[in-house]
């Protein structure tokens, strides 16, 4: 229990304290989608100790652009606009190494050589 409450602290002080505005321009070429994971914002609370959630669907506006989620939190579904979400750094994009394993290296750079058994 006390090594997630560090890793949780640590988590909230790190990354989300420097998790960076996002703008409407990114709302626009970048909407919020199904199964993101997201931060609800808080009025109250400092940006660190705002709510995850994850979203559940998305409900498009008249004109067709998305204006409204439903987000599950940890206690509760909620209908939030996405205006008050704001979406998590988490999408890496995979790339292909072909067939060739990735070489184990040691912290100093060095490759590791697996012994034969």
């Amino acid at each position: 229990m006390r090594l997630r409450q560090t890793l949780r602290s640590q988590f909230r002080s790190q990354y989300l304290g420097q998790l960076r505005q996002q703008s409407i321009k990114i709302y626009n070429t970048q909407p919020i989608k199904v199964d993101e994971i997201v931060l609800l914002e808080d009025n109250n609370k400092r940006r660190s100790y705002w709510n995850l959630a994850r979203v559940l669907k998305v409900i498009p506006g008249r004109d067709g652009q998305i204006r409204l989620a439903l987000i599950k939190t940890e206690n509760s579904e909620l209908l939030r606009p996405v205006q008050r979400l704001y979406r998590l750094e988490l999408e890496n994009p995979v790339v292909e190494t072909g067939d060739e394993p990735i070489p184990l290296t040691t912290s100093s750079g060095r490759v590791v050589k697996t012994p034969a058994k």
